[in-house]
Protein backbone atom coordinates (compact mmCIF):
# COMPACT_ATOMS: atom_id res chain seq x y z
CA UNK A 1 0.00 0.00 0.00
CA UNK A 2 2.94 2.28 1.04
CA UNK A 3 4.66 1.58 -1.98
CA UNK A 4 1.37 2.26 -4.71
CA UNK A 5 1.08 5.41 -2.74
CA UNK A 6 4.69 6.27 -4.03
CA UNK A 7 4.01 5.96 -6.99
CA UNK A 8 1.41 8.10 -7.69
CA UNK A 9 3.37 10.68 -6.01
CA UNK A 10 5.78 9.80 -8.33
CA UNK A 11 3.43 9.75 -11.24
CA UNK A 12 1.83 12.81 -10.31
CA UNK A 13 4.70 14.71 -9.95
CA UNK A 14 5.56 13.80 -13.28
CA UNK A 15 2.25 15.42 -14.67
CA UNK A 16 3.20 18.18 -12.70
CA UNK A 17 6.95 18.65 -14.15
CA UNK A 18 5.07 18.29 -17.34
CA UNK A 19 2.08 21.01 -17.24
CA UNK A 20 5.07 23.16 -16.13
CA UNK A 21 7.18 22.29 -19.11
CA UNK A 22 4.21 22.99 -21.41
CA UNK A 23 3.22 26.23 -19.83
CA UNK A 24 6.57 27.44 -19.71
CA UNK A 25 7.19 26.52 -23.89
CA UNK A 26 3.78 28.32 -24.76
CA UNK A 27 3.98 31.37 -22.38
CA UNK A 28 7.99 31.40 -24.43
CA UNK A 29 5.79 31.28 -27.78
CA UNK A 30 3.32 33.91 -26.66
CA UNK A 31 6.25 36.38 -25.66
CA UNK A 32 8.15 35.84 -28.54
CA UNK A 33 5.04 36.42 -30.95
CA UNK A 34 4.11 39.65 -28.89
CA UNK A 35 7.51 40.68 -29.37
CA UNK A 36 8.08 40.06 -33.22
CA UNK A 37 4.43 42.03 -33.48
CA UNK A 38 5.33 45.20 -32.05
CA UNK A 39 9.08 45.18 -33.19
CA UNK A 40 8.77 45.98 -36.61
CA UNK A 41 6.46 48.77 -35.76
CA UNK A 42 8.38 50.34 -33.10
CA UNK A 43 11.45 49.83 -35.41
CA UNK A 44 9.83 51.37 -38.19
CA UNK A 45 8.49 54.42 -35.97
CA UNK A 46 11.64 55.41 -35.19
CA UNK A 47 13.29 55.19 -38.89
CA UNK A 48 10.34 57.01 -39.63
CA UNK A 49 10.92 60.21 -36.73
CA UNK A 50 14.50 60.08 -37.82
CA UNK A 51 13.65 60.33 -41.37
CA UNK A 52 11.22 63.10 -41.53
CA UNK A 53 13.58 64.99 -39.34
CA UNK A 54 16.06 64.45 -41.68
CA UNK A 55 13.34 66.08 -44.53
CA UNK A 56 12.45 69.03 -42.22
CA UNK A 57 16.06 70.15 -42.10
CA UNK A 58 16.40 69.90 -45.66
CA UNK A 59 13.37 71.80 -46.09
CA UNK A 60 14.59 74.69 -43.83
CA UNK A 61 18.13 74.85 -45.28
CA UNK A 62 16.28 75.22 -48.72
CA UNK A 63 14.47 78.43 -47.22
CA UNK A 64 17.70 79.91 -45.55
CA UNK A 65 19.64 79.38 -48.75
CA UNK A 66 16.89 81.08 -50.89
CA UNK A 67 16.60 83.79 -48.34
CA UNK A 68 20.53 84.63 -48.71
CA UNK A 69 19.59 84.68 -52.61
CA UNK A 70 16.99 86.74 -52.26
CA UNK A 71 18.71 89.32 -50.23
CA UNK A 72 20.32 90.35 -52.57
CA UNK A 73 17.81 89.90 -55.44
CA UNK A 74 16.01 92.12 -53.71
CA UNK A 75 18.80 94.87 -52.90
CA UNK A 76 19.51 95.10 -56.89
CA UNK A 77 15.85 95.34 -57.87
CA UNK A 78 14.95 98.17 -55.15
CA UNK A 79 17.64 99.89 -56.80
CA UNK A 80 16.51 99.83 -60.19
CA UNK A 81 13.23 100.87 -58.97
CA UNK A 82 14.78 103.82 -57.31
CA UNK A 83 13.79 102.86 -53.65
CA UNK A 84 10.11 102.65 -54.99
CA UNK A 85 7.95 99.63 -54.23
CA UNK A 86 4.42 99.37 -55.48
CA UNK A 87 3.67 102.65 -55.31
CA UNK A 88 5.63 105.93 -57.18
CA UNK A 89 5.51 108.98 -58.41
CA UNK A 90 6.18 107.97 -62.33
CA UNK A 91 9.15 107.05 -64.76
CA UNK A 92 11.23 108.23 -67.28
CA UNK A 93 11.81 105.13 -68.97
CA UNK A 94 13.92 102.96 -66.16
CA UNK A 95 14.63 106.01 -63.46
CA UNK A 96 12.21 106.79 -61.43
CA UNK A 97 11.21 110.34 -60.13
CA UNK A 98 11.96 111.49 -56.56
CA UNK A 99 9.87 114.51 -56.82
CA UNK A 100 6.07 115.00 -57.71
CA UNK A 101 4.49 116.70 -60.86
CA UNK A 102 4.97 119.70 -58.51
CA UNK A 103 8.98 119.50 -58.71
CA UNK A 104 9.33 121.38 -55.61
CA UNK A 105 7.65 118.16 -53.22
CA UNK A 106 9.63 115.11 -52.98
CA UNK A 107 7.69 112.14 -52.95
CA UNK A 108 6.75 109.90 -50.37
CA UNK A 109 8.37 106.44 -49.40
CA UNK A 110 9.76 103.89 -47.03
CA UNK A 111 12.89 102.34 -48.07
CA UNK A 112 12.70 99.51 -45.78
CA UNK A 113 9.50 98.55 -46.45
CA UNK A 114 9.83 98.33 -50.46
CA UNK A 115 13.09 96.14 -49.90
CA UNK A 116 10.72 93.60 -47.97
CA UNK A 117 8.22 94.07 -50.68
CA UNK A 118 10.84 93.14 -53.45
CA UNK A 119 12.33 90.46 -50.54
CA UNK A 120 8.91 88.33 -50.39
CA UNK A 121 8.40 88.69 -53.68
CA UNK A 122 11.44 86.93 -54.75
CA UNK A 123 11.59 84.57 -51.81
CA UNK A 124 8.25 83.68 -53.04
CA UNK A 125 9.05 82.72 -56.50
CA UNK A 126 12.22 80.57 -54.75
CA UNK A 127 9.88 78.74 -52.32
CA UNK A 128 7.00 77.96 -54.54
CA UNK A 129 9.20 75.31 -56.33
CA UNK A 130 9.98 73.25 -53.16
CA UNK A 131 6.75 71.25 -52.27
CA UNK A 132 5.22 71.49 -48.62
CA UNK A 133 6.32 75.18 -47.50
CA UNK A 134 4.09 77.86 -47.39
CA UNK A 135 4.25 81.46 -49.18
CA UNK A 136 3.58 84.55 -47.74
CA UNK A 137 4.59 82.74 -44.24
CA UNK A 138 6.65 85.47 -42.52
CA UNK A 139 7.13 88.75 -41.07
CA UNK A 140 10.31 90.35 -41.76
CA UNK A 141 11.74 93.10 -40.11
CA UNK A 142 15.58 94.87 -40.18
CA UNK A 143 17.97 94.93 -37.50
CA UNK A 144 20.99 96.65 -38.65
CA UNK A 145 22.92 94.45 -41.78
CA UNK A 146 20.68 91.40 -40.47
CA UNK A 147 17.24 90.46 -41.91
CA UNK A 148 14.80 88.52 -39.79
CA UNK A 149 12.26 86.04 -41.21
CA UNK A 150 9.52 84.68 -38.31
CA UNK A 151 7.30 82.09 -39.66
CA UNK A 152 3.24 82.49 -39.22
CA UNK A 153 2.51 78.97 -39.49
CA UNK A 154 4.66 75.62 -38.94
CA UNK A 155 6.42 73.51 -41.34
CA UNK A 156 3.90 70.38 -40.83
CA UNK A 157 5.37 66.75 -42.29
CA UNK A 158 3.61 63.79 -42.33
CA UNK A 159 5.62 60.69 -40.08
CA UNK A 160 5.05 57.25 -41.96
CA UNK A 161 5.50 54.06 -41.85
CA UNK A 162 4.99 53.03 -45.19
CA UNK A 163 4.03 55.12 -48.14
CA UNK A 164 0.46 54.61 -46.80
CA UNK A 165 0.30 54.60 -43.26
CA UNK A 166 0.85 57.92 -41.57
CA UNK A 167 1.14 57.79 -37.89
CA UNK A 168 1.50 60.90 -36.64
CA UNK A 169 2.68 64.88 -37.84
CA UNK A 170 6.30 66.58 -37.45
CA UNK A 171 5.81 70.54 -36.46
CA UNK A 172 8.76 72.97 -36.93
CA UNK A 173 8.94 76.80 -37.25
CA UNK A 174 11.27 77.73 -40.39
CA UNK A 175 11.82 80.87 -39.21
CA UNK A 176 15.44 82.10 -40.05
CA UNK A 177 18.14 84.87 -40.05
CA UNK A 178 20.26 85.80 -43.14
CA UNK A 179 23.25 88.52 -43.06
CA UNK A 180 22.63 91.38 -45.46
CA UNK A 181 25.47 92.35 -47.95
CA UNK A 182 24.33 95.61 -48.60
CA UNK A 183 22.67 97.89 -46.31
CA UNK A 184 20.33 100.52 -46.96
CA UNK A 185 21.60 103.88 -45.70
CA UNK A 186 22.40 104.80 -49.09
CA UNK A 187 18.86 106.19 -50.06
CA UNK A 188 19.75 108.59 -47.01
CA UNK A 189 22.16 110.09 -49.17
CA UNK A 190 20.88 110.25 -52.13
CA UNK A 191 17.19 111.77 -50.82
CA UNK A 192 19.92 114.28 -49.19
CA UNK A 193 21.32 115.16 -52.86
CA UNK A 194 18.17 115.58 -54.63
CA UNK A 195 16.74 118.12 -51.74
CA UNK A 196 19.61 120.41 -52.32
CA UNK A 197 19.87 120.38 -56.00
CA UNK A 198 15.86 120.99 -56.05
CA UNK A 199 16.57 123.39 -53.54
CA UNK A 200 19.42 125.31 -55.08
CA UNK A 201 18.66 124.35 -58.63
CA UNK A 202 14.89 124.80 -59.62
CA UNK A 203 14.94 128.10 -59.59
CA UNK A 204 18.27 128.48 -61.00
CA UNK A 205 18.95 130.25 -64.84
CA UNK A 206 21.43 127.67 -65.61
CA UNK A 207 20.03 124.39 -64.12
CA UNK A 208 22.92 121.93 -65.50
CA UNK A 209 25.71 123.89 -64.43
CA UNK A 210 23.77 124.35 -60.80
CA UNK A 211 23.58 120.12 -60.80
CA UNK A 212 26.77 119.40 -61.68
CA UNK A 213 28.07 121.80 -58.50
CA UNK A 214 25.49 119.67 -56.56
CA UNK A 215 25.23 116.37 -57.29
CA UNK A 216 28.57 115.48 -55.66
CA UNK A 217 29.73 111.79 -56.74
CA UNK A 218 26.51 111.03 -58.73
CA UNK A 219 26.33 111.23 -62.69
CA UNK A 220 23.57 112.55 -64.52
CA UNK A 221 22.51 113.37 -67.88
CA UNK A 222 19.71 116.18 -68.98
CA UNK A 223 16.79 115.19 -71.28
CA UNK A 224 14.64 117.95 -71.72
CA UNK A 225 13.45 119.38 -68.68
CA UNK A 226 14.13 115.78 -66.89
CA UNK A 227 17.39 114.63 -65.00
CA UNK A 228 18.26 111.39 -65.08
CA UNK A 229 20.97 110.21 -62.69
CA UNK A 230 23.07 106.98 -61.45
CA UNK A 231 24.85 106.57 -58.24
CA UNK A 232 27.46 103.71 -58.54
CA UNK A 233 27.64 102.51 -54.91
CA UNK A 234 30.70 100.79 -55.36
CA UNK A 235 29.46 97.44 -54.68
CA UNK A 236 29.28 93.94 -56.46
CA UNK A 237 27.73 90.90 -55.36
CA UNK A 238 29.03 87.84 -56.34
CA UNK A 239 25.98 86.66 -57.23
CA UNK A 240 25.49 89.35 -60.01
CA UNK A 241 27.35 90.64 -62.90
CA UNK A 242 27.08 94.36 -62.44
CA UNK A 243 28.01 96.93 -59.59
CA UNK A 244 24.53 98.29 -57.70
CA UNK A 245 24.06 101.26 -58.94
CA UNK A 246 20.66 103.84 -57.88
CA UNK A 247 18.46 105.08 -60.59
CA UNK A 248 16.37 107.94 -60.23
CA UNK A 249 14.68 111.11 -61.92
CA UNK A 250 14.20 114.88 -60.96
CA UNK A 251 11.87 117.08 -62.66
CA UNK A 252 13.20 119.99 -63.66
CA UNK A 253 10.90 122.72 -65.55
CA UNK A 254 12.41 125.62 -67.04
CA UNK A 255 9.62 128.06 -64.87
CA UNK A 256 9.36 126.75 -61.98
CA UNK A 257 8.10 128.77 -58.28
CA UNK A 258 10.55 128.98 -55.53
CA UNK A 259 11.15 126.04 -54.39
CA UNK A 260 9.63 124.34 -50.63
CA UNK A 261 12.44 121.81 -49.98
Amino acid sequence: MKLLKNKKAIDYGALMVLVVAISAVYLSYNIMAKSSEFESPIGSFATGIYSIANEAEKTIFYIEESAQLTSIKATYELAKKGGFGENDCGANGEYYFLNKENPSELCERNVNENYLFYFNKELNNYLKNYEGIQLDNYDFFIDGKELNGLAKENLVLDIKLSKDNKVGKYSVKPSFKVKLEKDLSDYEKIDGIARQILRDCLSADNKEDCVKKNAQDLSFRKEGEVFLFEYDIGFKSKHEKENLKIKFALRMPSEVKAPEV
